[in-house]
């Protein structure tokens, strides 16, 4: 089912803007646009009862062994919902009644499409008979405007599909082609999909179907239940972009023969607590003993909620500093920690922090993150071969003078951590000159 919208991004020379001209003062015109654009699709089944693109019922001759020529029309009407807007989403919900594709290749289908694009809800009726394109009604589209369709099998390879504005008295029908089985009838709220799969599913609240009905190949007009059980089917959506959709019971008047009414329900994407540190970068990688390594850590809310947590910073397996960060969804902070190494050993140290889960975290892989290796050893050897030589006295002379915006500037030469290298690092170094392991 293509969006209006997309048919302005394709790009429009002289011809298309008088094609598009024509179109609009042309309300009954059916036009196919060859854009990437949303459409409808056969259920996609993820269990019994669970579709990942379709909500509502279908009817067929049998559950377990769906015979084909079972289905001669079906009709159903529906009011257009009003979508929960969010500015910074795109999504789509489709409403609509068919024949096939629960159990099959291909759909024979009518019905309207509800988006929200940048905070907007666009409307807009369309027709499909998949696998082939989407095809726009011209019909106009207004948000609580109530809606009756039908797609009506007539001989051959023929289908009538017609849909109606009850609100406006719009209305539009055309006779197409299409070689189908004719195994179900549908009544179905979709999240359609792109060439990509699937597509997020709007939140539309409530879609309230009534006057919904079936005629199978004797002539003879059900409810969806109409013909007992073993013959229809609840679907639930579960949207792989996080939404759900499920139907309610249904509500006969006058069984077998019906008409039935439903609803179907909008559910929100579960949301997640999640943290996580997503670095974690020493300032140096050489440290004096008794001197300050300074360790810059960020940390993340990757969930839905707000968090406060606990970061610990390790030396090996080691704690040696912690914080408590708040953070609202979505958001990350850079924490600076600090390692005292007075009496930590000469060595070779992994620098890690790790983020503490949570209350219902279940993704606990990205909380521990590691920054690689640090060298504790004798104040003054900056190049951690445990020795304070004439090498250490050559890179602190070529650091001499710099901070940490200059070209030459070196951590592991600024020894007491003071943001600058001068001669305070020299003096130690001196102190220490000559000193090995």
């Amino acid at each position: 089912m293509p969006r209006v919208v997309k048919v302005f991004v394709c790009g429009l020379n002289g011809v298309g803007l008088a094609l598009l001209a024509f179109f609009l003062i042309n309300p009954f015109l059916t036009v196919t646009f060859a854009c990437n654009s949303p459409f409808s699709r056969p259920n996609i089944g993820i269990r019994a009862g669970t579709s990942s693109n379709w909500s509502g019922y279908a009817a067929v001759s049998s559950i377990s062994s769906p015979a084909d020529g079972f289905v001669t029309s079906v009709t159903g009407n529906w009011v257009i919902p009003t979508l929960t807007l969010n500015s910074s989403q795109t999504a789509y919900v489709a409403t609509w009644v068919g024949i096939d594709g629960f159990s099959d290749g291909t759909v024979e289908q009518i019905g309207t499409e509800q988006d929200c694009v940048n905070g907007i809800q666009e409307n807009y009726a369309w027709i499909e008979l998949y696998p082939g394109p989407s095809r726009m009604t011209g019909l106009t589209v207004n948000t609580g405007d109530s809606f009756t369709a039908s797609v009506a099998y007539e001989g051959g390879s023929q289908f009538t599909l017609s849909i109606t504005d009850l609100t406006t008295g719009q209305s539009y029908s055309r006779t197409r082609s299409a070689n189908a089985q004719r195994q179900s009838a549908e009544w179905v709220v979709e999240a359609p999909s792109s060439s990509q799969g699937v597509l997020p599913l709007a939140n539309f609240s409530t879609v309230n179907f009534t006057h919904v009905q079936f005629t199978d190949n004797n002539g003879t007009t059900y409810a969806i239940d109409g013909r007992g059980p073993g013959t229809y089917d609840a679907i639930s959506l579960n949207d792989p972009n996080g939404g759900t959709a499920n139907p309610s019971s249904l509500l006969d008047n006058a069984y077998p023969n019906g008409p039935s009414s439903f609803s179907v329900v909008y559910g929100a994407p579960a949301g997640i607590h999640d943290v996580g540190i997503t670095s974690v970068t020493p300032s140096k990688t050489v440290v004096g003993q008794g001197y300050l390594l300074d360790t810059v850590v960020k940390a993340a809310d990757l969930g839905d909620y707000p968090e406060m947590f606990n970061v610990t910073l390790y030396a090996n397996t080691i704690p040696f500093a912690s914080t408590d960060v708040t953070l609202s969804s979505g958001n990350s902070t850079d924490i600076i920690l600090s390692w005292n190494t007075t009496s930590i050993a000469y060595g070779n140290y992994t620098i890690s922090a790790y983020a503490w889960p949570v209350p219902d975290e279940t993704n606990t892989t990205n909380n521990n993150c590691t920054g690689g290796s640090v060298i504790v050893s004798i104040p003054g050897d900056l190049n951690g071969d445990f020795k304070v030589n004439i090498s250490d006295l050559s890179i602190i002379a070529r650091a001499f003078g710099s901070s940490p915006n200059s070209a030459n500037w070196n951590p592991n030469a600024d020894i007491d951590d003071n943001g600058k290298v001068n001669m305070s690092d020299i003096a130690i170094l001196a102190r220490h000159y000559g000193q090995h392991e």
